[in-house]
């Protein structure tokens, strides 16, 4: 966090917690994350990398793709991105915007799409794009709508291991077993479905056993 009131929020929130498990720290760094990120691969440049999960969350779309890719360098490193797509596909059309754009993306293609009137077609464009440069083996995608089924974000996982993959497309199932990759604001988790991943079956068992 690298505004200092903030940060001291952040850590008034964090001291609230007590002592962590065993294993488990946490250090509040008041600086840009971008600052500090770089500068820590450059210090590990040469040197054996642990296995990181990186769950990248800024506040609006300010990210750098070079520094993304970066991460992804080092293969026992995954990463899980916010990626607000509500405020991006409000950028692309602002000229002051573009520097952050072409950063965010590592390419200025995204300006193909600013003329793409179907809002479906612009995000699965533009989400593709940004997927598409990243250097990485396996990319998985969750869009989270709001209110009138507006597309406020995506949640991308990357990663260069199929297992972690798998792992994360088992996290995703557990909240979203109707296989759609799109999880809803405004869902009700007591509201009744059409059709069940896992219906129960045995009254109709009984009624063949009976006929």
């Amino acid at each position: 966090e690298n505004d200092q009131h903030n940060a001291s929020l952040l850590q008034e929130e964090i001291n609230k917690l007590g002592n962590l498990p065993d294993k488990i720290s946490c250090k509040l760094v008041c600086d840009d994350y971008q600052k500090q990120l770089s500068g820590y691969l450059d210090s590990i440049k040469n040197r054996k990398f642990s296995p990181a999960f990186a769950f990248i969350d800024p506040f609006g779309f300010k990210i750098s793709m070079l520094l993304l890719n970066r991460l992804l360098s080092r293969n026992n490193c995954e990463l899980f991105i916010n990626l607000m797509y509500r405020y991006i596909d409000m950028a692309m059309h602002k000229e002051s915007q573009k520097g952050n754009l072409n950063e965010l993306f590592g390419s200025s293609i995204w300006q193909e799409f600013i003329d793409i009137n179907e809002p479906e077609e612009r995000l699965s464009q533009t989400i593709k794009l940004f997927c598409d440069q990243l250097h990485s083996a396996y990319v998985t995608t969750m869009i989270m709508r709001g209110e009138r089924n507006q597309v406020k974000y995506v949640l991308i996982h990357a990663a260069n291991h199929q297992r972690a993959r798998e792992e994360m497309k088992k996290a995703i199932w557990n909240v979203i077993p109707d296989g759609s990759f799109t999880a809803y604001e405004c869902n009700n988790p007591n509201q009744l479905v059409l059709i069940k991943p896992k219906p129960d079956l045995s009254p109709l068992e009984d009624i063949l056993w009976k006929n």
